[in-house]
C-alpha cells in the first residue's frame, strides 16, 4: 500500500491540490464570459453624460454587428441544410417531456415529441418522434433543437439524413421565428396554409 509519506508528504498534497486547481479553472474556462466592448473604457477628462452617451452608442452598434453575424450564420446553416439533408419536413410539437441526456450527462434534458405536418423531401416511415438534447457542458445543453420556450403547436423544420426521423438522423432544426432563407420561410408558409 502507497503511503504519502513515499511521496514526501506535503509536496503530495500540494500537487494535488494544485492539480484540483487546473482542473476547475479549466470547467471555469469552458464559456469564458465575452471581453469587454472595444473603447468601452472612460476617455481621460470624459464626463459622465458623454461616456454615457458615447457607451450607448457602442453597445447599439456591438447589437447591430451581433445581430448581422446571427442573420448570416443562419442563412449559411439553412442553405447547406437545404443543400445537404436528404429528408425536409414540417413538424409540430405534440408533447413536452423530460428524457436522459443521451451522452450520459447528469440531470434530465426536456424532449419534445414532434409530429410530421408535411413531407417535402424523403419517405421517412415515421409520424412522430422524440427530440432532445444530446448533452450538458459547463456552456449550457447542445443538441439538434433548441428547446427553451417550447410550447405545444410551435412548428419547426427539420433536416435530416436518411433513416427514421429522431436523434440519429436529425441534423439541423429551425424554429419559425429564425428562418431566413426563401425556401424555409415558403415551406412554413406551405404548412400553416394547410392547417
Amino acid at each position: 500500500m502507497l503511503s504519502m509519506r513515499a511521496y514526501g508528504g506535503k509536496q503530495f498534497v500540494n500537487c494535488a491540490m494544485v492539480l484540483a486547481l487546473l482542473a476547475l479553472a479549466q470547467v471555469a474556462n469552458a464559456c469564458p464570459p465575452p471581453p469587454p466592448l472595444p473603447g468601452s473604457q472612460r476617455i481621460e477628462g470624459e464626463g459622465d453624460e458623454a461616456y454615457r452617451v458615447r457607451f450607448e452608442r457602442l453597445q447599439q452598434a456591438e447589437r447591430a454587428r451581433v445581430a448581422a453575424e446571427l442573420h448570416q450564420s443562419r442563412l449559411s446553416r439553412q442553405t447547406l441544410a437545404w443543400l445537404t439533408a436528404e429528408q425536409v419536413a414540417v413538424v409540430q410539437v405534440a408533447g413536452i417531456s423530460r428524457t436522459a441526456y443521451r451522452d450520459g450527462s447528469p440531470g434530465a434534458s426536456p424532449a419534445a415529441r414532434l409530429r410530421v405536418l408535411l413531407r417535402h423531401r424523403g419517405e421517412g416511415s415515421n409520424r412522430q418522434f422524440l427530440l432532445g438534447y444530446q448533452g450538458n457542458t459547463s456552456c449550457g445543453p447542445y443538441g439538434p433543437i433548441r428547446l427553451d420556450g417550447l410550447a405545444e403547436g410551435q412548428l419547426f423544420v427539420v433536416f435530416a439524413r436518411p433513416g427514421r426521423l429522431g436523434m440519429d438522423t436529425v441534423t439541423e432544426v429551425v424554429r419559425e421565428d429564425e428562418a431566413v432563407t426563401p425556401a424555409t420561410l415558403a415551406l412554413f408558409a406551405q404548412a400553416r396554409a394547410r392547417r
